[in-house]
């Protein structure tokens, strides 16, 4: 029987190989998945699900300092419109002034309230994955 099998092998030796050759990258094509260096930490290789999550996370941090920045340049506004004002009229609009330092202490609060939640949120994932 063995011998069968090696006349067998040597008279049709191409068309073994070539179907050793494509077993082989089938298999290598189906178990092995891509990977490439993670966005966040360069030393960690991720699949391409992993490295979604990671543009979406980097996508929404960008958003967050940016509406950051639009908070902020909002609050320099206000102080510029009631400085301007009382310029202009020598008296000041008790009302305004009483928002802006409102304003100015909500904002202040808010960012602070925002970067406790994302750092305990990367404190409980980093611990977590541990």
């Amino acid at each position: 029987m063995l011998a069968k099998l090696k006349l067998l092998c040597n008279h049709e030796r191409y068309q073994v190989v070539a179907v050793v050759v494509v077993t082989l990258f089938i298999i290598y094509c189906q178990s092995c998945q891509s990977t490439c260096n993670s966005l966040i930490e360069s030393d960690r290789k991720v699949t391409r699900g992993e490295l979604q999550a990671e543009v979406d996370l980097i996508l929404a941090r960008a958003k967050d300092r940016v509406r950051s920045l639009d908070d902020q340049d909002a609050v320099k506004l206000a102080i510029a419109e009631n400085a301007a004002l009382f310029s202009q009229t020598g008296t000041v609009n008790p009302l305004g002034l009483l928002t802006t330092v409102l304003g100015i202490f909500g904002f202040g609060a808010v960012v602070d309230n925002m970067r406790r939640r994302k750092e305990e949120k990367t404190n409980n994932s980093s611990s977590s994955s541990k």
